[in-house]
Order: C-alpha cells, then sequence, then structure tokens
C-alpha cells in the first residue's frame, strides 16, 4: 500500500470537515423569531427593539465541531510523517517506498472507536488495532503494508471509507467498513 485517503461521512454520504460556529447574533435572531408570541390571555405579544437588536461584531458563543479522522503513516527510509486528516493523501507518490505502519484516530466522536487491520508482507494480518495503535511492525523491519480494513465500533450514524495505491495497479475503489482495501 502506497498511499492511502480516508474520510468519515454522514450516513448520506456527504463529507464532514468543517467546524460550525454559532453566533451571539444568530442567537438574537433566533430569539426575535420566538419570543413573547402569547401572554397568559392568549394574546400576540410583541418584542421589544433591543430583543431584537442585531450586533454589529457577533462574539462565538460555541463552537460545534465536526467529526473527522486523522492519520500518519511511516515510510520507508523516511520515517513517521507528518498527521494527515479528512481525505488528504498520506505516504510518497513516485519515490517507489514501502509505507510500513500506520495510526488512525478519530477527532470529535465521542464514544466510537475506530479500528484497523493491516495485511503485511511475509507476515500475514495482524490483530485488529483501535484509536491510535500501530498497524505494522516495528521500526527497521522493512515490511510494506499490502492491505487495509478500517472500521468505526458503536455508531450507527458514520460510515468510514478509504482507498489505496498499490504499486503498479494504481489507486483502487473506495472501499468502507471494513472491506479490504489493497491486496492480500
Amino acid at each position: 500500500v502506497d498511499d492511502i485517503e480516508k474520510q468519515v461521512n454522514t450516513e448520506n454520504g456527504t463529507s464532514v470537515n468543517e467546524d460550525k460556529k454559532i453566533t451571539e447574533k444568530e442567537v438574537l435572531n433566533t430569539r426575535a423569531l420566538t419570543k413573547g408570541i402569547t401572554d397568559e390571555q392568549n394574546e400576540v405579544v410583541t418584542g421589544s427593539e433591543e430583543q431584537t437588536e442585531e450586533l454589529d461584531e457577533p462574539e462565538v458563543l460555541d463552537e460545534v465541531k465536526e467529526p473527522g479522522v486523522e492519520y500518519t503513516v511511516r515510510v520507508e527510509k523516511e520515517g513517521w510523517q507528518e498527521t494527515k486528516s479528512n481525505g488528504e493523501t498520506a505516504g510518497t507518490s513516485g519515490k517507489a517506498l514501502k509505507l510500513e505502519a500506520l495510526k488512525i484516530n478519530l477527532v470529535n466522536l465521542d464514544g466510537v472507536n475506530i479500528k484497523y487491520q493491516a495485511h503485511i508482507q511475509d507476515v500475514g494480518w495482524q490483530s485488529w488495532k483501535t484509536n491510535g495503535e500501530r498497524a505494522g511492525l516495528a521500526d527497521g523491519q522493512s515490511k510494506r503494508l499490502e492491505a487495509i480494513r478500517i472500521q468505526l465500533d458503536r455508531s450507527d450514524d458514520y460510515s468510514i471509507m478509504y482507498r489505496v495505491h498499490v504499486q503498479n495497479i494504481g489507486w483502487q475503489a473506495w472501499k468502507s467498513d471494513g472491506a479490504l482495501a489493497g491486496t492480500s
């Protein structure tokens, strides 16, 4: 496996990797639409100008972070690479170097585990690894990852998609939820 791309998807298959923010301005606008609709006698009551005033510079009240995935790979002769996320390519291109190990973590997805399994040259399938554990052999053993399987534990709302580049074959089709990507 030369390169790996991963992406966490929602049920409808759209990519999730942008932060969303709720501003004080949005909260005030929401209050203006809902505050004081009726009084005790069921008579319509209008909100005051103060309740519907918009702020010139919104202040961030809370951040809603979207779930994602982060991963790093160890490349022959180069060592562990910089962490990548949400579909970015990890590994090398055009250098004919082996991908020897990987670590994968979920971000902003409490209560869900990511687990993954690697097929290693001349070794076979390793046991499943979870939440940032190293899949692959220890540094310096120079055995390539030939295939991977990745899946989410304890999640009915999300799916994991991934694909690999195989030497002399090229990019394989996207796989998901524990399906084999690579050759074994």
